[in-house]
């Protein structure tokens, strides 16, 4: 594919661009430790590449995630894999870039045109945004723009070579495995092939179908492999067709309608609240057919939308003009809040809207004549933007769009130089387009989720244990949603590690009065944050209280018991009924090193061993040291250093 110079120095700028938010992205607690549907890709691709996959079809599209778990094989594990789908991401951007420029070229035979649709998308502050986290959205985006570029490429050049529709076809079939919203397009697509085709249709139609097969069978053969069901599409469709539609849906994102745990370990949110609410509200008990769940929420869909049409058809109109309006919905994180202060996007002026608005007035200049691109390209832009609405219109999934708009926008340069009344008519359409979608009419904003975000960073950062970054983003989240007990239990877990990990720390009996009253006026707390209540208990002398708390954080259940609070059952309580029994049946990799000091400690072999083998004497001795610190009653009001 040849390319221009102007083109490559627009690539090489991007790509230091690029370079610059990542280095600055990568230091950040969601770049160490993701978050959302990022942590659930690396999850899943380390699932994938240690064959642990759940004896179930693929919830989501697998193909991002397989790429993710052939990078893990690669080598690049732990904290790099992060950094390596960060660059994965980034040879997605130079793709769609290339494409984009090639694709103006075709529909406005300008260089400049090019170049500059190469900048709108290689610079694009929101592309960027995404590809910092491990989304398969970017790869979705380089897949479709290919798709179109080729399209266009192939009437342009006479709409008869088969190989161009067969290119078409795959490029839309292997992105439906990336992105289940390319589907539509490549089911419809033969259809449009045949039709636009000026030799044998019928040859047409049948290259046209690879793509659908690709993708259909493909994920077929994927999920019998793992599951031994046949099932051509992930299955969390059902119920997302239910949450973006429903009543209780606010058409611009998803939102939880019942508090999700994740002692079983982490999960999407979506699918846990399918389950829960199947649960609920049809009495079924576990096991759950996906068959009876999906059939069950889809004649939900289906009965509300014919019963309540006209307040359907509202909503979709609310979806369509948030899908079309300037502002970033909600997704994972809130763009504008990132964008504030995030060095290399903060200044960068690109952004829907502008795209938009110029765009439309731009395809006003395309020629029929030229051939049939034009409507072509409209019919993509169309068909995916119409497979958008029907779920939720968050701004991730409209990014697939912005090279094609790039392309389309490019023009400007080309019909900006016109005289007359067709000059002005296009300026005076991107004006209207412009009052239409700049302006927050109709609440298209909604409510502000800056304290969602303030409740992931600090997650993130208690994560990769930066408990004084943790606790800042919880104060942040509770000052903006006071409401928020989920903000409140980041502050009480951050405040409690500072002083865990700090052997000088010291407390006094007021602020562990006022830290345990905190945590018991929670109405459902996490097990960790009853494993910390139990530990201002036991400072306090509350030997009861610290008893049932550390009781409640390990519930009986060996998938969801808290080590910490094992840990202090077995060092203070290891006479009560069940608690030796319960540890004994905890596997030894799920053993914490403090857990295997307890258990060495009343004669476990298996953990003295590991003990033995794993820590050095000096670091079994600073083990030892921080549970006397952490276990050590307060008395004259103050922990004294052991």
């Amino acid at each position: 594919m040849n390319l221009s110079k102007p083109v490559i120095f627009a690539l090489l700028i991007s790509a230091i661009f690029i370079a610059g938010h990542f280095a600055w992205y990568g230091e950040t607690a969601f770049g160490l430790s993701p978050v959302l549907d990022g942590r659930e890709n690396i999850e899943l691709a380390h699932a994938i590449a240690e064959h642990g996959l759940p004896h179930e079809p693929f919830y989501r599209a697998p193909l991002y995630p397989t790429a993710l778990a052939l990078l893990l094989k690669l080598g690049f594990s732990g904290p790099l894999l992060p950094w390596a789908a960060r660059w994965l991401n980034a040879l997605a951007i130079f793709v769609s870039t290339i494409c984009a420029g090639k694709l103006a070229m075709r529909l406005w035979a300008s260089e400049l045109a090019s170049v500059l649709a190469a900048i709108l998308v290689g610079f694009n502050p929101v592309i960027l945004f995404f590809a910092s986290d491990p989304y398969d959205i970017l790869w979705a985006t380089a897949f479709l723009t290919a798709a179109m570029f080729v399209s266009t490429k192939w009437l342009q050049e006479g709409g008869r070579r088969v190989d161009h529709v067969l290119w078409v076809s795959a490029l839309l079939g292997i992105g439906s495995l990336v992105r289940s919203h390319l589907l539509l397009l490549a089911l419809t697509w033969p259809v449009l092939a045949a039709w636009y085709a000026k030799g044998s249709r019928w040859h047409a139609f049948v290259a046209g179908c690879f793509g659908a097969a690709l993708a259909l069978i493909g994920l077929g053969a994927a999920n019998f492999a793992i599951s031994g069901e046949w099932r051509m599409t992930p299955w969390q469709g059902a119920y997302n067709a239910w949450a973006a539609n429903g009543p209780q849906s606010n058409g611009r994102f998803f939102t939880q309608t019942v508090r999700v745990n994740f002692e079983n370990g982490f999960d999407n949110p979506a699918r846990l609240e399918s389950i829960r609410l199947y649960q609920s509200e049809t009495g079924v008990n576990p096991p759950f057919g996906i068959d009876a769940m999906n059939h069950y929420w889809t004649a939900k869909t289906v009965r509300y939308v014919t019963a309540h049409p006209f307040a359907w058809f509202r909503l979709l109109m609310r979806k369509v003009y948030s899908l079309i309006h300037n502002h970033e919905q909600y997704d994972n994180k809130t763009y504008a809040f990132e964008k504030s202060f995030a060095p290399w996007l903060k200044w960068d002026p690109l952004n829907w809207g502008l795209l938009s608005a110029i765009a439309t007035g731009s395809f006003l200049a395309l020629r029929p004549r030229t051939s049939s691109g034009p409507a072509l390209l409209f019919w993509f832009i169309f068909v995916y933007a119409a497979g958008v609405v029907l779920f939720h219109t968050n701004n991730r999934f409209r990014v697939p769009l912005i090279p094609a708009l790039a392309a389309i926008a490019s023009g400007v340069v080309v019909w900006i130089r016109e005289l007359g009344p067709a000059l002005w008519r296009k300026i005076a359409v991107i004006g209207i387009v412009a009052a239409l979608i700049f302006p927050p009419w109709f609440n298209v904003a909604g409510s502000d989720t800056r304290a969602q975000d303030c409740i992931l960073y600090s997650g993130a950062s208690l994560t990769i244990g930066r408990d004084a970054e943790a606790k800042l983003w919880a104060e942040r989240g509770l000052a903006l949603r006071p409401d928020r007990d989920d903000l409140r239990e980041m502050i009480i877990l951050a405040e409690f590690n500072l002083f865990a990990t700090d052997l000088t720390a010291k407390l006094t009996r007021t602020t562990a009065v006022e830290r345990l009253e905190t945590c018991l006026r929670l109405k459902e707390p996490e097990f960790e944050t009853r494993y910390v209540a139990g530990m201002y208990a036991w400072k306090l002398s509350r030997r009861e209280d610290a008893l049932r708390l550390w009781k409640s954080a390990t519930n009986g259940d060996l998938a969801t018991i808290h080590a910490g609070a094992m840990t202090a059952l077995l060092l203070h309580f290891s006479t009560e009924p069940g608690v030796r029994e319960i540890a004994n049946q905890i596997p030894l990799q799920k053993r914490s090193a403090q857990l295997h000091v307890a258990m060495a400690d009343y004669g476990d072999a298996a953990s003295a061993s590991w003990l033995s083998n794993h820590l050095s004497s000096e670091a079994q001795t600073q083990l030892r040291a921080s549970l006397d610190h952490l276990f050590l009653p307060l008395a004259d009001g103050s922990v004294k250093k052991p």
